[in-house]
């Protein structure tokens, strides 16, 4: 499992693999913490290629908005196919993380 991980104009562009389970989440959680763990961090997470997340994978999801939101930063998902954002409503995820339908609207939004 690999995170693909760019940086654009101070914003910290994430692509999530097509799965995020059990096995992945202490390296992607890792993974995500150092990029959040910049003083106010803008993180942006392409999740148009995850196709499933299990509980430990959106325990990840978590973890970045909080240690993002604690440097002062934000965060922004977009690209959420229907089947993850069932799983986002049924779990209030959705209440929680924000997210936006198309990639300059998630940036739009952290730099703002």
């Amino acid at each position: 499992m690999s995170l693909q991980h760019t940086t654009e104009d101070n914003v910290e562009l994430v692509t999530l693999p097509r799965q995020l389970l059990m096995a992945d989440a202490p390296r992607a959680r890792n993974d995500l913490l150092r990029i959040a763990n910049k003083q106010h961090p803008r993180v942006v997470m392409d999740m148009s290629q995850l196709e499933y997340i299990d509980s430990s994978g959106l325990a990840v999801l978590v973890s970045c908005l909080q240690k993002t939101r604690r440097n002062s930063g934000e965060l922004c998902l977009f690209g959420v196919s229907e089947t993850v954002r069932v799983l986002l409503d049924l779990t209030r995820l959705n209440d929680v993380l924000p997210i936006a339908d198309r990639k300059d609207d998630a940036i739009e939004r952290v730099i703002s």
